[in-house]
């Protein structure tokens, strides 16, 4: 499956708001006016905004070397790579299992519930299952994307298993500390964070 590089870096608008002090209410209005311009042209970028890819970001913990809690959000990118996130998801069945893979040590599964988060855009898996594991080759050459390739030997793999697909590498995962090792990462609480991108299963 073809997997590209997600954009990290934000492009954030600035709409310029300034809280004015000002007696002259023709600034206000003009501000108003100015603010009202700015989301009217938010409002075109979004429409111009084709969901294509996904990936996923998320907070875990492991407790006695073992799956705890999970909060997990789809990550959207369109044609060209423009990144958005969606809202955390209720997962359902939410289950510490046996990893899917020799690659994955520490691994949870859940239903993803009928609202993914994600205002109304389809495609995404139905059932997912996510790990933590080794740093998978292809993400670790991308960490100076995020300026993380320093710290290539302290992160872990982040991996997800859609739908009962082949294991993904979909990112890396900074946690408790320390080298990685071969084995169930230590107990503490771990970020998540996507690097590469699946497609969307309605544009296949």
């Amino acid at each position: 499956m073809r997997t590209f590089p997600i954009l990290i870096a934000c492009a954030c608008s600035d709409l310029g708001l300034e809280a004015s002090k000002s007696s002259d209410g023709a600034s206000d209005t003009a501000a108003n006016e100015d603010a009202d311009a700015d989301a009217d042209a938010d409002a075109d970028a979004d429409s111009d905004f084709t969901p294509e890819w996904y990936s996923l970001a998320a907070t875990a913990t492991v407790e006695t070397s073992a799956a705890a809690t999970l909060s997990a959000r789809f990550v959207i990118g369109s044609t060209d790579l423009e990144r958005r996130d969606c809202e955390v998801m209720e997962p359902i069945d939410l289950a510490a299992t046996a990893p899917a893979s020799e690659s994955i040590y520490t691994y949870w599964t859940f239903t993803v519930p009928s609202d993914n988060g994600c205002g109304g855009v389809g495609g995404t898996p139905s059932r997912l299952g996510v790990g933590l594991g080794v740093l998978d080759p292809e993400v670790r050459a991308r960490l100076g994307t995020v300026d993380l390739e320093d710290q290539a030997d302290e992160l872990w793999g982040a991996w997800l298993v859609a739908d009962d697909n082949e294991p993904f590498p979909f990112g890396y995962a900074q946690g408790a500390g320390g080298v990685a090792a071969d084995g169930p990462p230590p107990d503490g609480s771990y970020t998540l964070e996507p690097l590469l991108l699946l497609r969307l299963s309605e544009t296949e």
